[in-house]
């Protein structure tokens, strides 16, 4: 999501360090920007390097090296995992927590990174003098590194404490709902300066759900008036609810509702409930279309063709090499099957974290856990739009679309 919004804003990119744990975001992240990966694109100028640091852990204890090999960085954009600080977690334990940790260790690293190319700067400006001793000193500026990174809300304010003073700068909320039509309020800590927000309760899901299909509220009575039920906003009310992560909440109902009208033979009308698709969410995310569901056709096809040559207990027991070369990250992967009508279907387990079960998702299901996971498109996108003063401007084709709430009479 941090990538589809540089280039929406026509940031001009050199290099993207990429730094995931689960090997199907990273083939969403190929697919749709690596065009050695997925030859169908076309090359955008940007060298991206997957393998160089494969857990976050790796680049947090070798700073120095990551800052003389890559270095200078100019952008660091992260969401470390939420589960620690997410309300529906009845075990969360905050900054103390394993995966509550990494938010706070996120700033401390973007401030060792900081740190450690001040460092450089000055050791080289050290041997510019010493060849030139007349150089003028206000010639020499240090490179600026601005970051962003992204969290649940927090609301612990000891936690709120401890990981302000990792970044150095005080969090702040916005919820996704001023911007798109679904509601994502999140904690947002940056180190430029963000402009106001601007409220836009005109923007609704029908913009993006498929023909038939509306939300719930859509179905009142247009006399019926929410602005006198205790206090709340129709207007509000009509945004699609937070998407969520987990195998037991992606399409929990009536969280993830949506409803379309059926006339039967006699007149009479009934209502069909439905999940928001894949699409939908990708569409009210601010995503181009089809940018998770159609990776995620592309890897199936793939798994389907290697894995359904042998044996399950090969694959349960083998380090499985027949991938080919593009796809190696899955080998040994954690799969299962499911009949699925005359069909076999597969199920790809999310990475293992923690001590608690992994979950196993089909194909769609995997789709929307991304989509659970990730940055709406149109708040970044606010938020990072001050940095196009800063940088070089760079077209990126297929990037300059509408969102769909845009295109709508």
């Amino acid at each position: 999501a941090g990538l589809v919004t540089l280039k929406r804003l026509g940031i001009a990119i050199e290099k993207v360090i990429h730094i995931e744990i689960d090997p199907v975001c990273t083939h969403v992240f190929r697919h749709n920007h690596d065009c050695t990966y997925n030859t169908d694109l076309q090359d955008d100028g940007i060298t991206y390097i997957y393998d160089a640091y494969p857990r976050f852990e790796d680049i947090e204890a070798n700073v120095p090296a990551f800052v003389e090999t890559y270095g200078p960085i100019d952008i660091i954009i992260g969401g470390p995992p939420c589960q620690d600080y997410t309300p529906v977690n009845a075990f969360r334990e905050g900054v103390q927590g394993h995966q509550g940790k990494y938010l706070p260790n996120f700033g401390k690293f973007i401030q060792n990174v900081q740190r450690r190319q001040r460092q450089a700067e000055e050791e080289n400006q050290d041997n510019d003098e010493d060849d030139d001793d007349e150089e003028d000193e206000d010639e020499v500026t240090t490179n600026p590194l601005f970051f962003l990174a992204e969290n649940v809300e927090i609301k612990k304010l000891d936690d709120i404490e401890v990981i302000q003073e990792s970044f150095g700068y005080p969090g702040f909320l916005v919820d996704a709902q001023d911007f798109s039509p679904c509601r994502r309020k999140r904690h947002f800590f940056c180190n430029f300066p963000v402009s106001s927000v601007s409220t836009d309760d005109k923007i609704f899901p029908s913009s993006c759900l498929e023909e038939g299909w509306s939300m719930p509220t859509d179905c009142f009575d247009s006399n019926h008036d929410l602005d006198d039920n205790d206090g709340v906003n129709e207007e509000n009310w009509r945004k699609a609810n937070t998407f969520m992560a987990s195998l037991s909440r992606k399409d929990d109902i009536p969280r993830m509702l949506r409803v379309r009208a059926i006339m039967n033979d006699k007149g009479k009308t009934r209502y069909e409930e439905g999940t928001f698709t894949v699409e939908e969410r990708e569409k009210m995310l601010g995503f181009p279309k089809g940018y998770v569901i159609d990776a995620m056709e592309t890897l199936h096809k793939e798994l389907r063709e290697v894995l359904f040559v042998v044996s399950k207990d090969q694959i349960q027991t083998e380090d499985y090499t027949k991938f080919s070369n593009k796809y190696e990250a899955f080998s040994g992967g954690n799969f299962r099957f499911k009949v699925k009508g005359y069909d076999i279907e597969i199920l790809i387990g999310e990475p293992q974290e923690s001590k608690k079960a992994v979950s196993y998702f089909d194909k769609e299901g995997y789709a929307k856990h991304v989509l659970g996971n990730t940055f709406s498109i149109p708040v970044v996108e606010h938020l990072l739009s001050p940095l196009t003063a800063v940088f070089k401007e760079k077209n990126y084709d297929g990037f300059d679309y509408d969102y769909e709430w845009q295109n709508e009479p």
